[in-house]
């Protein structure tokens, strides 16, 4: 495709950008191979499909065959409504700004969420934390426990074996002391006589003592053990709270004390959060009033904009053949901020003098659509001087004296833009500076397309054919060479 963009500085910037030559022409070249993969160039220079979209944006605009049922369908109609009232700009800052109050929303509600799971979670903490606390543990006291209640557990028992050792070895008649007692006054009696029994007089004397200590001892022990069913009970509960803790913070009392550290470190560290939110909240409320201020600046634009339209579209459809037309542009409050601003918007139209406005899907024609759509594209590229336009069977659904009507408003259309029109319509295709035939052909089994431009003669031709049908007759070529002479 070749472009002439001398006169558009936007384009030549763009391509400047993209380090391409920017000289007084473009050409486009697209590679499609079997496989599927494509190659782009951009005087010459090969390009992505994003810096093909960029750089062709406005070059040219598409208005195929089934684009009027875009009016059919009035999420497009506010789109339809910006465009023509030239709201981009406007329209991209309530955007933005409309985001950013978005994105602050989203995290003020993120905040509060988070500080409800806070508030779940100190709550919780703080449970563990009291519980931890109230059964002031000490460390090892699960094994000293244990030791005492096997002993209360055995205490008539360990009580019986001590008093049978103090008896035996201190307090009955023939005790192991008293017998040892009599050993060692003998050995004190013969050692200086022989002095190797001196040792065994010191280990007996040793022994002795030792043994006497060892039943002070036991009798002691004896004398003090007691069986106590309430200590019992009172270690049996604490055992069992011990194991409960364990059970649910760790398995050693070292995992409780750790644990208990831990979240109180965590309590702690949940004074104070939140303090963030009325900051945050502060920022909502002037963002979302910002977003308020412009979009109320677009709804004024857009009521403006609709009265313009509705008058001037109304004035396109009586040159396209609909005489007393009316077309309202009726908006509806959204009650908030959305993508869009404060409103949507519908076009309603009466095609017949005396008959109310109604929504399109419900009164509009397939022609009535169409010359609509083209009345749309009139008044909104006419403002953005598209350099090149094609209109791929706009004429669908009309005929007659109002086919001639819509090529004329394209062929005035053409006076500011490169025109190429696609129809079957006779009517439209005389209008054109040139004219073109599309036609198929099968030669060994393939289809082929070609597309050649025609001679005058040719033009008449195929213009007979359109007009006549398949036999084409001397008048039907005397009517086609009148529509060609009368639209040169």
């Amino acid at each position: 495709a070749l472009f002439t963009v001398e006169s558009s500085a936007k384009v030549r910037a763009k391509l400047a950008d993209s380090g391409i030559d920017a000289h007084e022409e473009l050409v486009i070249r697209r590679v499609i191979s079997d496989s599927g993969k494509n190659k782009v160039f951009i005087n010459g220079v090969m390009a992505t499909l994003a810096m093909l979209t960029d750089v062709c944006e406005g070059l040219i605009n598409i208005s195929g065959q089934h684009e009027h049922q875009v009016l059919l369908q009035p999420e497009n109609h506010l789109d339809l409504l910006d465009s023509f009232g030239k709201a981009e700009s406007l329209k991209a800052r309530y955007e933005e700004a409309y985001k950013r109050y978005g994105r602050s929303l989203s995290e003020l509600e993120h905040l509060m969420r988070a500080e409800k799971s806070r508030a779940e979670r100190a709550d919780l903490v703080s449970f563990q934390l009291d519980e931890l606390e109230k059964a002031n543990i000490e460390k090892g006291e699960d094994e000293s426990l244990g030791e005492e209640r096997k002993v209360l557990l055995n205490a008539e028992k360990l009580a019986g074996a001590a008093t049978f050792g103090d008896e035996l070895i201190y307090s009955s008649e023939d005790s192991i002391v008293g017998r040892l007692g009599e050993v060692l006054s003998r050995l004190k009696a013969c050692a200086p006589l022989d002095s190797k029994l001196k040792a065994p007089e010191e280990a007996a004397e040793n022994a002795l003592f030792q043994l006497e200590d060892a039943a002070l001892t036991l009798r002691e022990y004896a004398g003090n053990m007691t069986f106590d069913p309430a200590r019992l009970a009172a270690v049996e509960e604490r055992l069992a709270d011990l194991e409960r803790l364990k059970k649910k913070y760790g398995p050693t009392l070292d995992d409780l004390i750790k644990t208990k550290e831990s979240l109180a470190l965590e309590l702690d560290s949940f004074e104070g959060a939140g303090k963030s939110r009325e900051a945050l909240e502060a920022r909502v409320a002037k963002e979302k009033e910002e977003a308020l201020n412009i979009a109320g600046e677009l709804s004024a634009l857009r009521r403006e904009a609709s009265k313009r339209l509705s008058r001037e579209v109304v004035h396109e459809l009586g040159d396209l053949g609909i005489n007393g037309a009316a077309l309202e542009v009726v908006f509806r409050d959204l009650g908030g901020l959305k993508e869009k601003g404060l409103e949507e918007a519908e076009f309603f139209l009466s095609a017949n003098p005396g008959e109310a406005p109604r929504a399109l899907a419900k009164t509009a024609s397939g022609g009535e659509l169409s010359r609509l759509m083209l009345a749309f594209k009139q008044r909104t590229l006419g403002k953005e001087k598209v350099p090149s336009l094609i209109f791929d069977e706009v004429d669908a659904g009309i005929g007659g004296g109002t086919a001639e009507v819509v090529g004329k408003k394209l062929k005035s259309v053409s006076k500011n833009s490169q025109v190429i029109c696609i129809t079957h319509l006779p009517q439209i295709a005389a209008l054109g500076d040139s004219h073109y035939k599309v036609a198929k052909r099968v030669e060994g089994g393939r289809t082929f397309t070609s597309i050649d431009i025609l001679s005058p003669e040719e033009r008449v031709d195929e213009l007979s054919r359109m007009l006549g049908g398949v036999e084409i007759t001397e008048m039907t070529k005397k009517h086609a060479r009148e529509m060609l002479s009368k639209n040169a």
